[in-house]
């Protein structure tokens, strides 16, 4: 009994999810205004280009921004978060997020993502189009 009651209690919690590079790419190519891209790269930031339309929230700094991202974001359908590959940075950074948003007051309604593979499969997958990627040539890829 103990445990459907601790199961309950986490009805209602957001959670992160995953999202592959080709619904990132669709998101992004629709043009839409329903959700925000976060590139949680600090000094890597740019290297290779990145995801045309994404805001940068270094991941040095992401704590502190959290209540700003919500603010500006929080109201959007989907919140996809980034880094290189995803595998520490993005995950941690979207974990947080997810975590205040659960934590606070106001019934945030955006879905909290990490783009799989981060932005290096991203850019293997789509590094020739100008409509996905911005400055593609930074980096010296």
């Amino acid at each position: 009994m103990a445990s459907s009651g601790a199961r309950g209690m986490d009805e209602g919690l957001k959670r992160v999810g995953r999202v592959g590079v080709e619904e990132v790419a669709r998101l992004v190519g629709s043009g839409g205004s329903d959700f925000v891209v976060v590139d949680v790269r600090d000094g890597d930031f740019g290297e290779g280009g990145f995801v045309r339309g994404a805001v940068n929230v270094p991941s040095d700094t992401f704590r502190e921004r959290i209540g700003a991202v919500l603010e500006e974001h929080g109201g959007k359908e989907t919140i996809v978060v980034h880094c290189m590959m995803s595998q520490m940075r993005g995950p941690t950074c979207a974990t947080m997020l997810v975590q205040a948003m659960n934590a606070a007051e106001v019934p945030w309604r955006a879905n909290v993502v990490v783009m799989t593979g981060g932005f290096r499969q991203f850019r293997y997958s789509y590094g020739g189009r100008a409509d996905l990627i911005s400055d593609a040539d930074a980096g010296g890829w």
